[in-house]
C-alpha cells in the first residue's frame, strides 16, 4: 500500500500485504490470524455496554458541532459496523491464506516428485515403464492444479474483500505487486510440464495399431484341423479304389 495523504500520521509508512502477513505502522509483519484476533476482540469490546461512553454519546448527540469520532468508536454506530465488517473480512482472508499456502506447498512437493518419478522411468521393462509414465502424469497434474487453485483463490478473494471494506469506510486499496505477476508465470510453467506429462503417457500410434491387430486375431473363430482337433477320419470304405460291383 502506498502512502495515503488522507490518513495523515495514521498511515505514515508504506504497508505490504503478503500471503501470510500484513505490515503495521512500524513496518513489522503481522499475521492475518493475529490481525483477525485483535480486530474481532475489539468488536466484542464495543458490543459491551459502557456507561461513560453512553453519557458521552448523549452529550455529543445534543451538540451539532461534534462528530461521531469525538465520542469514540464504541458509541459511533458507523465505526462499529465497519469494525464488524473488518472482523469478517480478516477472518475470510486468514482462512484463504492458510488454504492457499497449503495448496502451494503440496503443489511444490508434487513438482519435485515429478522430476523424481521421471528419473525412475529409465531402465525398466515396457509395461513397468508405461506404469511409471502414468504415475508421473498424475503427479504433474497435481503439481499444476493445486498451486494454480491456491494462487487464483488468493488473488480473487483479497481483491473482492478489500473492495468490500471501501463500501462502509475509507480504506486504502493495496495495489498489485511483483508476486501477483510472478505466481501466474510459475503456474504457466507447471501447466507446460503437465501437458508434457500427459502427452508422454499416451501410447504411440504404432503400438496402438499392433495391439488392435493382435486383439482382432484373437477374436477370429478357430477352425479345427486334424484328428487332434476333433476331426474324424473317413471310413475305410472310402479310402483307396472303390470295391468291384457284385456278380
Amino acid at each position: 500500500m502506498e502512502l495515503d495523504q488522507y490518513l495523515g500520521s495514521r498511515f505514515a509508512v508504506q504497508r505490504y500485504v503478503t500471503l501470510f502477513t500484513i505490515s503495521n505502522n512500524m513496518q513489522r509483519g503481522v499475521s492475518w490470524l493475529k490481525l483477525r484476533k485483535d480486530v474481532c476482540r475489539k468488536v466484542q469490546e464495543y458490543a459491551m455496554p459502557n456507561p461513560v461512553g453512553m453519557i458521552a454519546g448523549v452529550v455529543a448527540s445534543q451538540t451539532n458541532m461534534v462528530g461521531g469520532s469525538a465520542v469514540g468508536c464504541q458509541q459511533w454506530m458507523k465505526c462499529k459496523n465497519h469494525a464488524s465488517t473488518r472482523c469478517s473480512v480478516y477472518t475470510t482472508i486468514s482462512i484463504v491464506s492458510l488454504t492457499a499456502m497449503a495448496l502451494i506447498a503440496v503443489g511444490a512437493i508434487a513438482a519435485v516428485l515429478t522430476c523424481v518419478f521421471k528419473s525412475f522411468e529409465s531402465g525398466k521393462k515396457k509395461k513397468k515403464q508405461d506404469e511409471a509414465k502414468f504415475t508421473t502424469m498424475i503427479v504433474s497434474i497435481v503439481a499444476f492444479v493445486l498451486p494454480t487453485g491456491g494462487v487464483m483463490s488468493w488473488i480473487y478473494v483479497t481483491q473482492s474483500q478489500f473492495k468490500s471494506l471501501q463500501y462502509s469506510a475509507y480504506y486504502p486499496y493495496p495495489a498489485a505487486h511483483a508476486g501477483c505477476y510472478v505466481a501466474p508465470v510459475g503456474c504457466f510453467m507447471l501447466f507446460v510440464a503437465m501437458v508434457a506429462g500427459i502427452i508422454r503417457a499416451q501410447p504411440k500410434k504404432e503400438e496402438t495399431a499392433g495391439q488392435d491387430e493382435y486383439e482382432e486375431a484373437e477374436q477370429l473363430p478357430a477352425f479345427p484341423m486334424g484328428a487332434d482337433l476333433g476331426m474324424s477320419m473317413p471310413p475305410p470304405d472310402f479310402m483307396g479304389m472303390p470295391p468291384p460291383p457284385p456278380p
